[in-house]
């Protein structure tokens, strides 16, 4: 038996198999980095805001949001659409819809957090697909 194989399974599960959302983010800092920006109270700052669709501004700003909780300077990486459309400047009636979209793609999820209100944010394990999904339409779809 390997020293591997002597350890209890859930440890070998703990040390070999885990996955947190931070190895993720690790993972696609660099190409993030070029999206967006988080200011030191938090806010999140959309680059090229002005080349994107609805859809893929509201991905930028949930992922800035996931960047912006893993660096501790934000409560949550949750948004509401009243959040969104303050931060983004998106029509406010148009996110829901934007959101469905990004909902029925696996991309982005919602719950309810104060009993009226849904607080939407991107998948963990989409994130990568997300930045594939941005970058398609600021690189004119050619990959990198």
């Amino acid at each position: 038996m390997t020293s591997t194989e002597s350890k209890p399974l859930k440890q070998r599960v703990l040390d070999e198999m885990r996955y947190a959302a931070e190895d993720m983010l690790d993972k696609c800092f660099e190409r993030s980095r070029e999206i967006v920006r988080i200011r030191e109270n938090g806010r999140i700052f959309v680059l090229s805001k002005d080349l994107l669709d609805g859809q893929r501004t509201l991905l930028s700003y949930l992922l800035g949001k996931r960047y912006a909780y893993a660096a501790d300077l934000s409560e949550t990486y949750k948004a509401s659409v009243e959040e969104l459309a303050e931060e983004t400047g998106l029509n406010r009636n148009s996110i829901p819809v934007w959101l469905g979209e990004l909902k029925d793609k696996g991309l982005v999820e919602g719950d309810r957090g104060d009993g009226r209100r849904v607080y939407h944010y991107l998948k963990e394990s989409r994130i990568e697909d997300a930045l594939k999904m941005i970058q398609e339409k600021l690189t004119g779809g050619q990959h990198e």
